[in-house]
């Protein structure tokens, strides 16, 4: 059987099972091009599902972007169809579209319900840490690429959220194994990460009060809650933290930690949620009401009788999801670790190893946060940057104050892929990473959709840097 993307490889009769015909898929009803779906296997008798799409885009026929969720325990759906996939169906709308900005146009895609327990992937859960996790995918990612011959390929691990952890880990597993023909990582991707040392030193909480100020005609909070929140950020010396440490280049290590005891956290929270029911963490200017989701959202009770559309027994069977219990796919599941809490044997220091291996493999990194992101706080992830260590030196010795150009996208009378451009962030690279901060949420790719393609062109190496508008690499109209 030959493929019907000329640029791919004849199909092997392992593949064929896995094809995903059109006409079975409900509710959607354009063509969403050559994909395969279904089971593989993630080692100790385990099943990771994926959902891939190779591209028709002939520069990208040997590059392949793996992209997982975040949480742990997101479904990739969530990626797929509300983000960077094929088929756009986000919050409000009333059935699914083509997504211009769709990432398989640059390069073969395979999104994965990544670890075993999230989405439609099952198996016994055994994993206590991140490690166990990557060796979950390693076992996966041999057999998808057994199954689709898919050898020496240039691999780009990219992923949101708890995706800053899954990235370097399953990054650095690939690279250790040393074998360029199935593990061949040449870049990764990381939106709204979380980051090393952040939690253990406090940055999160030393970024709230800049983030709150900054927001303000937005959350409307009431004049009580900022002086109370002033009032902790000087007894708590946050804003005296912020300046010390968000500085390039940056204080040397050690550093102290803010105490975790400060309630600037939970006075924040409180007082912004009290100016709006419908805060939503992940992208701040929402409002009431909340938009309908198909897929469920993580953060919010679904409406009675709800069945999120994944769970539907004809979406499944077009998938070749049918091993499970029809009822049982969440778009976020809470539990990935066979542990006491449900939570990883975490290591920061094990975290920042594995990415500094990622950055200094590949010298190809992209990080960007959304400065509308209250679930991972944008200014948090500046901060950690300038903790870590990586090819030679400490964080960045000048500030990403670079302007992040994306641009303007008009072909005729399809207004359904125009899209402005212009300066949307501002960035900063050296010694193989780059760091940017644009207008967006927790989940850049839907809020930003063309400046998530840009990123993966460049990273991709199709266009030469992000600082002016130059051209798209491909012309997504067509």
């Amino acid at each position: 059987m030959r493929s019907y993307n000329q640029f791919k490889l004849v199909e092997t009769d392992r593949s064929q099972a896995f094809y995903v015909e059109q006409s079975a898929l409900p509710d959607v009803t354009f063509n969403f091009g050559e994909s395969y779906a279904g089971y593989l296997s993630g080692g100790n008798g385990s099943q990771m599902f994926f959902w891939y799409f190779p591209t028709t885009n002939p520069a990208g026929k040997n590059d392949t972007v793996i992209w997982t969720n975040g949480g742990p325990g997101c479904s990739s759906l969530g990626g797929l169809m509300q983000e960077n996939g094929p088929i756009l169906w986000r919050p409000g709308q009333a059935s699914p579209a083509a997504n211009p900005w769709s990432w398989h146009k640059l390069a073969n895609v395979v999104w994965v319900d990544y670890p075993i327990g999230t989405g439609y992937s099952h198996g016994s859960i055994t994993a206590q840490d991140d490690s166990d996790l990557a060796q979950q995918f390693l076992a996966f990612w041999d057999s998808f690429t057994t199954t689709f011959e898919m050898y020496d390929h240039r691999l780009f691990i990219s992923s949101e959220s708890y995706g800053g952890v899954h990235v370097p880990y399953i990054s650095a597993a690939m690279i250790a194994q040393g074998d360029s023909t199935r593990f061949n990582v040449q870049g990764g991707l990381m939106y709204s990460p979380v980051m090393p040392f952040v939690k253990e030193l406090g940055l999160d909480l030393a970024t709230i009060p800049t983030f709150a100020r900054y927001w303000q005609p937005v959350l409307n909070i009431p004049s009580e809650g900022r002086v109370n929140m002033e009032e902790m950020s000087v007894a708590c010396g946050l804003d005296l933290y912020f300046r010390e440490h968000l500085a390039f280049p940056p204080p040397a290590q050690p550093w102290e930690s803010i105490n975790r005891s400060c309630p600037i956290f939970e006075e924040f929270f409180s007082n912004a949620i009290n100016a709006n029911n419908c805060l939503n963490v992940y992208h701040v200017p929402d409002i009431c009401p909340v938009q309908f989701n198909v897929l469920g959202d993580p953060a919010l009770p679904s409406p009675e009788g709800f069945v999120p559309w994944p769970s539907r027994p004809d979406v499944r069977q077009a998938l070749h999801a049918t091993l499970q219990n029809a009822t049982s796919w969440h778009i976020c599941q809470p539990h990935v670790f066979d542990t006491v809490n449900g939570t990883a044997h975490y290591n920061t220091s094990d975290h920042a190893a594995r990415m500094r291996m990622l950055i200094e493999h590949t010298n190809n990194v992209i990080i960007a946060s959304g400065t509308a992101d209250a679930a991972v706080f944008p200014n948090g992830t500046a901060i950690a940057i300038q903790h870590l260590t990586w090819n030679g030196a400490q964080g960045f010795r000048e500030h990403f104050g670079e302007a992040f150009v994306v641009p303007k996208h008009k072909r005729g009378g399809d207004v359904t892929t125009w899209a402005g451009g212009g300066e949307v962030g501002f960035f900063r690279k050296e010694r193989g990473l780059m760091y940017m901060q644009l207008l967006a949420g927790h989940q850049l790719p839907q809020y930003a959709p063309t400046a998530a393609f840009r990123h993966l062109e460049y990273l991709l190496g199709r266009v030469e840097g992000v600082g002016d508008a130059g051209n798209w690499s491909i012309d997504v109209g067509r």
